[in-house]
């Protein structure tokens, strides 16, 4: 909406939840405008982030048990094999 000589202002705040962690989003914004006869013009904005570092998300434990067991069984069958070539 354009004006001659005069000032406006507005606030917006908004927070909530962004997976996995909290954020807020936050501007500022104002202006004053004087045209005739000077021409001059003010515009002033402000912008804060905030971004909550999220945690580390654990290793299941089904996956883990099931690497740990492939890598034991590998170790085990060439164990065998190696042991069945020097006999």
């Amino acid at each position: 909406m354009p004006f001659n000589g005069g000032s406006s202002a507005s606030n917006r705040s908004a927070t909530g939840l962004l997976t996995p962690g909290k954020y807020a989003f936050l501007l500022n914004g104002s202006a004053s405008h004087a045209f005739p006869p000077s021409g001059i013009a003010r515009s002033v904005f402000a912008f804060t982030f905030d971004f909550s570092p999220a945690d580390a998300a654990p290793t299941p434990e089904p996956a883990s048990s099931l690497l740990l067991g492939t890598g034991l069984a590998g170790v085990f069958c060439r164990y065998r094999r190696r042991s069945a070539h020097l006999q």
